[in-house]
Formats: C-alpha cells, sequence, structure tokens
C-alpha cells in the first residue's frame, strides 16, 4: 500500500507536528499544548481503519484534529466517516478547520461536548480514545 495520506493531508500534519514541537520546546504545561499522537502512532490508526474496513469512526478527545486526519484519511479510502469530539471549543474549532484544510471535512467533524452524548444510528466500527494519564 502507498502513502496513506494524501499530500494536502500530509501538509497540514507537518504544520500541526512542528506547532505541538514548538510548545513541547517551549515546555508549556500539558493543559495548555494540543495533544497530538505520534506519525506513527497517527499511520496506525489510519490503517486500522483501512484493514478492517471501518466505515463509521468516533473519535473521543480529538483536541486540534491531528488523529482526526489520520482516521479520516483511513475513512477516505474505505467511504467511512470519522465523528470526533473534544470538550474545548477552541480546540473542536481548530479541529474543524484543520480538517477542512486537509480537504477531509466532509467526511470527518469534531463536535464540541461529551463523546457520550453521540448520537448514532449504531455502534462505530472503530472507536479511538485519547485521555491523558493523570500523575
Amino acid at each position: 500500500m502507498g502513502e496513506i495520506l494524501t499530500p494536502t493531508a500530509a501538509t497540514v500534519l507537518a504544520r500541526l507536528y512542528a506547532e505541538d514541537a514548538r510548545q513541547r520546546a517551549d515546555e508549556l504545561p500539558i493543559m495548555q499544548r494540543t495533544r497530538n499522537i505520534e506519525h506513527e502512532s497517527g499511520r496506525f490508526l489510519a490503517l486500522s481503519v483501512v484493514a478492517t474496513g471501518a466505515r463509521e469512526i468516533v473519535e473521543m478527545g480529538s483536541s486540534n484534529g491531528v488523529s482526526t486526519i489520520w482516521l479520516a484519511s483511513g475513512a477516505l479510502l474505505t467511504g467511512g466517516r470519522v465523528t470526533g469530539s473534544e470538550l474545548n471549543p477552541e480546540r473542536a474549532a481548530a479541529a474543524n478547520a484543520n480538517l477542512a484544510e486537509a480537504g477531509l471535512g466532509q467526511i470527518a467533524h469534531v463536535r464540541t461536548g461529551d463523546a457520550r452524548d453521540r448520537h448514532g444510528t449504531g455502534p462505530p466500527h472503530r472507536l479511538a480514545v485519547h485521555r491523558r494519564r493523570e500523575g
């Protein structure tokens, strides 16, 4: 299988990973930083979507949309959709802007609020949960 990312999505992810690196270099407290998965973990998520043929993907804890872009990149190949959730309204808005910039806004959307309030027609095919460990 070739590269799973479109060139547009790869460009957006490169920018987001650079922003994450700056936040870490500036030693921003974890509660102020975006929480992004590593490149290889993202690739794994996208490939998992493709390998399982997932068509309805739910993500809990989207932050600024890095993992959502990876999931949507896999969903682009399966004809699926991604619904993310983020408690922080600013991060949810940033995630949706990043998805649109990546060319994935038609198949992925991040909602503000608790993922437990998700409205769907049935269980998702793939569920990605991102939660910061306490302590």
